[in-house]
């Protein structure tokens, strides 16, 4: 069954609408989109409203049973990246870290893409 409208070319669903937008950016396409425009997303720059945004997403992808793309895949170790930047261990998550260290909200919004930026670096694939 086709997933878009035959008349408009328009995604019929929210599934449809995931799909594609991740087909067109990836995991951290996505993300960059925030970067650049949170108040599109978010309202206004905060992390708090980002951290929230995030599970969102990725709740709503599980509950449509889209599976992790290799990029979320590797998201999931940010939280312990963090962990190492920071020197921080305790069940909190990433975003409780950065906020501990960064009072105002938008500062910290900053901050998570630097520090998204530099986990990225580290785990890019390096040529030989």
């Amino acid at each position: 069954m086709p997933s878009d409208d035959p008349a408009s070319g328009e995604p019929r669903n929210q599934e449809d609408v995931m799909r594609r937008s991740e087909a067109l950016k990836g995991f951290y396409g996505l993300l960059e989109s925030v970067r650049e425009r949170p108040g599109i997303y978010l309202g206004h720059k905060s992390l708090q409203r980002f951290d929230s945004w995030l599970h969102g997403y990725r709740h709503a992808r599980w509950g449509l049973g889209i599976a992790q793309t290799s990029e979320e895949q590797e998201f999931d170790e940010f939280d312990a990246f963090v962990q190492r930047k920071y020197d921080w261990r305790d069940v909190g998550g990433w975003a409780a870290k950065i906020a501990y260290y960064h009072c105002d909200d938008a500062d910290a919004f900053d901050e998570f893409f630097k520090l998204l930026d530099e986990f990225r670096e580290e785990n890019r694939p390096r040529s030989r």
